[in-house]
């Protein structure tokens, strides 16, 4: 079963809760979670020891949904701070060749030019991602080269203090190249994965 990354939003000293329906690797069958013990576990950093604990309740196991808390005395007490992730995995948009809506949240918007794209949207968003990595954390790019877009080369530039660098290959899901084409078959892609400098 994959991680996957998620942004918890928390207001201090109010109730907050998260409902969470876990799937089976197919992602269409719900997880029989009977038999199972969770916990949930939120540190200032991986190698903290300190840490404040979810309640975690196991709403349905058999439907594989369970739910994490934190009373109102346990948000109060959070001191806002830098968290951090332990891998960064994305495949970011191509320019003008995934588009998937005319709406102006999509990433070409008021980009005309591949380079402009690249110094408005992927180069903050490389950044803002390393932000929040820890030391020691991954940061995983599905990308290509594609005619005069030379995304590995673009990623590879901004991962360029990253020592440690590893390749694997994963089996893409079929999805649209934009919103007005056909979806694609499943593939094999190339994923570069670079280790955030201790």
């Amino acid at each position: 079963m994959a991680a996957i990354p998620l942004n918890l939003l928390l207001e201090r000293g109010t109730d907050w809760d998260a409902t969470f329906n876990i799937q089976n690797e197919d992602n269409t069958t719900p997880l029989n979670l009977t038999g199972y013990t969770a916990e949930a576990k939120m540190k200032k950093s991986y190698y903290a020891t300190a840490s404040t604990n979810f309640i975690v309740d196991f709403v349905d196991r058999y439907n594989g949904i369970l739910k994490i808390s934190l009373a109102n005395a346990a948000t109060a007490a959070l001191d806002p701070r830098r968290y951090v992730y332990d891998i960064v995995l994305t495949s970011p948009p191509y320019f003008n060749l995934e588009v998937y809506s005319q709406e102006k949240t999509q990433s070409i918007y008021n980009n005309k030019t591949y380079d402009d794209w690249l110094d408005n949207f992927l180069n903050p968003l490389v950044n803002l991602c390393l932000s929040k990595l820890k030391d020691g954390g991954w940061s995983c790019w599905n990308v290509h080269n594609i005619g005069k877009m030379k995304m590995i080369d673009d990623i590879e530039n901004l991962h360029k203090d990253f020592s440690n660098v590893k390749e694997f290959s994963i089996l893409s899901s079929a999805r649209h190249v934009s919103y007005t084409k056909k979806v694609n078959k499943k593939n094999k892609d190339l994923t570069r994965c670079f280790q955030k400098n201790v």
